[in-house]
């Protein structure tokens, strides 16, 4: 157990931007097994290579809730706009794949407002890591439903990644996939994993 307390301690630990002296993982992206839920099934949380920050609202001011800024990435985006894909640091000819956005925007999309509000309320979970318990059909879990916008994590059951983590996500669908005239944007962040996925829909 006290392995596993300085594993998370050590995924929400505060970084600022992700340096270049940054160690790369041979993969980008490590499960590690160890808590589990009230039903006794055994969880895993997901270690993103270059997402070692504590959240996403760094612009508190009171320091004991401040949080870490976001690290820099390279990000190579398709000629067409709709798949963007994302390596750490952004500076280091090192640098490693931490997952891509695919973009599915249409009039059917969450607005604006509806995606913020459903990013900030993910971004304020108490439980701090967001899992996948839904075994059957979507293999899709429910994480915040705002109005016409939903934020979800989808992929194999049982596997989750810090909270902070998936509201972060959730924020990069909308900066790359947000239509400016509609005010809406759709589409998920894969980050290339047990087919983990931050799903705005």
């Amino acid at each position: 157990m006290p392995g596993f307390l300085h594993l998370l301690t050590a995924v929400w630990a505060f970084g600022a931007a992700v340096s270049a002296a940054t160690v790369p993982r041979p993969d980008s992206i490590a499960a590690a097994a160890g808590a589990s839920n009230s039903t006794g099934i055994e969880l895993h949380l997901i270690d993103v290579a270059g997402l070692e920050f504590a959240g996403i609202d760094h612009e508190n001011s009171d320091a004991k809730h401040s949080r870490a800024a976001a690290p820099l990435f390279r990000v190579d985006s398709a000629p067409d706009g709709a798949t963007h894909r994302y390596y750490a640091p952004s500076d280091s000819a090192n640098s490693v794949y931490v997952g891509s956005v695919t973009c599915e925007t249409s009039w059917a999309s969450p607005t604006y407002s509806e995606i913020d509000y459903v990013v900030w309320k993910v971004s304020k979970q108490r439980k701090r890591t967001c899992h996948q318990d839904n075994p059957g059909g979507s293999k899709c879990t429910l994480l915040q439903r705002y109005h016409g916008g939903e934020l979800s994590i989808c992929g194999d059951p049982t596997y989750g990644l810090p909270c902070a983590t998936m509201a972060w996500a959730g924020a990069e669908i909308k900066k790359q996939c947000g239509n400016d005239a509609m005010q809406r944007a759709g589409g998920y962040f894969d980050f290339g994993i047990r087919h983990i996925r931050t799903v705005i829909h």
